[in-house]
């Protein structure tokens, strides 16, 4: 009937089997591409979201009041140690 009726999908002509062949391989490429820039994209992601991690570390210690480290402990002298009753070192016997 009607050459341009909308019920009836539209067939294609006849398509030479190379420019098959070649559309295939341009979908094949193309599925390749968009997942190896996927790939690159998470990766992307992931190390930027590493370095605002370090970053925001790298703030809250410079933000954090520095603290005193409890002082350390004196090795305690041989003569002290044996009127301690202790091995040199500071280990009690």
């Amino acid at each position: 009937m009607w050459p341009f009726s909308k019920n009836e999908p539209s067939k294609p002509k006849d398509i030479p089997a190379t420019w098959r062949e070649r559309l295939g391989d341009v979908e094949s490429d193309l599925k390749r591409i968009r997942v190896e820039w996927e790939d690159t994209l998470d990766r992307f992601e992931r190390i930027m979201g590493r370095l605002n991690k370090r970053a925001q570390r790298e703030t809250a210690q410079e933000e954090a009041p520095a603290t005193p480290a409890p002082p350390a402990r004196a090795p305690v002298p041989d003569e002290v140690a044996i009127r301690r009753r202790m091995r040199p070192g500071g280990i009690e016997i």
